[in-house]
């Protein structure tokens, strides 16, 4: 096993361990005509819960952003070579318990052979 293999690896069985730190969350591919069908796939993933950006002066008008941590895989993860920035989106819950909603994912803030960190609005 190489290095490289041994980082996704750990990244998948310690990090993205549902029993201990991660969720499951949907991640949903952007389908358009000419593009091979990707089907919706339920993947392991950590949630950074939000930080709100406030979008006006008075205050009131305010998006929560979510960092989501996932394995950079296309079988355990999304693979950064297959995903479609500000089209993909994620299935998820704003507050553990509460039911999922999708939402967009607008950023890969870093990815190495291991995970990659998303921002999701």
């Amino acid at each position: 096993m190489t290095l490289r293999d041994q980082i996704a690896n750990d990244a998948s069985v310690v990090f993205l361990n549902t029993s201990d730190f991660a969720e499951t969350v949907t991640y949903i591919p952007y389908q358009y005509v000419g593009r091979a069908y990707r089907a919706n796939r339920s993947i392991a993933a950590v949630i950074e819960r939000p930080i709100v950006e406030v979008l006006s002066q008075d205050g009131e008008h305010a998006i929560p952003i979510f960092t989501v941590y996932v394995a950079n895989s296309s079988t355990l993860g999304i693979a950064s070579s297959e995903i479609d920035v500000s089209r993909d989106s994620l299935a998820f819950p704003e507050r553990e318990g509460e039911t999922a909603t999708t939402r967009r994912i607008t950023r890969m803030q870093e990815h190495d052979n291991g995970m990659l960190q998303l921002e999701c609005r």
